[in-house]
């Protein structure tokens, strides 16, 4: 009995890991390759460019702190996909300025963020 039982828990923990790191998979082919990921979980994505002092958090859950956040959207008979918001951080700390995010992701990223919604904001 104990002789899969290894090998078993292995492959979970394997698959969790793997998980936490795939859903950012498709947000790191964006990145500019001098970006650092200083912390990445199923939660969050933490980036660093080494010239700017100013981290970059990406969020699947909402939350304060976040720059961007990853919102799924359903249409009707369709899979849900994920849409990047960009937060009421990302547009408007003056420590940040818009001309710096290039030098975080590629212009491609960057078209696909939109901005907060009204429902987002209250």
């Amino acid at each position: 009995m104990r002789r899969w039982a290894t090998p078993l828990l292995a492959t979970m923990l394997a698959l969790v890991a793997s998980a936490a790191i795939g859903q950012w998979k498709m947000v790191r082919k964006f990145v500019q390759p001098e970006v650092e990921i200083v912390e990445e979980t199923k939660s969050f994505l933490i980036l660093r460019h080494p010239e700017i002092k100013a981290l970059v958090v990406l969020s699947l859950e909402t939350g304060g702190e976040a720059d961007i956040q990853g919102e799924l959207e359903q249409e009707r008979g369709g899979n849900p996909y994920r849409v990047w918001v960009a937060t009421e951080n990302f547009w408007n700390d003056p420590d940040r300025p818009k001309a710096i995010w290039g030098r975080f992701f590629r212009v491609e990223f960057l078209k696909i963020l939109r901005p907060p919604s009204e429902r987002d904001r209250g």
